[in-house]
């Protein structure tokens, strides 16, 4: 079955009336930024990398500015998945060796039998967490 081609017109307008390429350069160079602070930092991120990592994937690019919509009430909250009690939860209530466990198997041994454990395990951390992990790496 084919798609249609007078529908995926459909779509493009769509997406670029409300979305816009220079918002999708934007989103896809804070994803490199998380890419690059998660490879270089193996095994060995700090709190603070993964500090940079939630707020990173959560910028976002409105009407010519850079947002984070935790922080920003009038921002658009399109799939935001790290609220401030969330971001704070994961910080504070893990052990950082835990966490980097976490991206070790998710991210670098695509483990996706562990996914369950760290989700019961660790606070803070949901299926949204294993994906967006799994969607970097893909």
């Amino acid at each position: 079955m084919s798609i249609n081609v007078e529908i995926i017109r459909k779509i493009r307008d769509i997406r670029l009336e409300h979305i816009g390429l220079e918002r999708i350069r934007e989103r896809k160079y804070f994803e490199d930024l998380v890419k690059a602070i998660i490879e270089e930092n193996s095994g060995n991120l700090t709190v603070e990398d993964i500090k940079w990592i939630m707020d990173f994937i959560e910028m976002d690019f409105y009407k010519g500015r850079h947002i984070l919509p935790t922080k920003d009430p009038k921002a658009r909250r399109f799939g935001m998945l790290f609220s401030e009690p969330t971001k704070r939860k994961i910080l504070e209530e893990n052990s950082l060796e835990d966490l980097n466990e976490f991206f070790i198997e998710i991210y670098w041994k695509e483990n996706i039998d562990k996914a369950d454990e760290f989700i019961t395990k660790l606070k803070g951390i949901g299926e949204g967490f294993v994906s967006l992990l799994l969607y970097l790496k893909n």
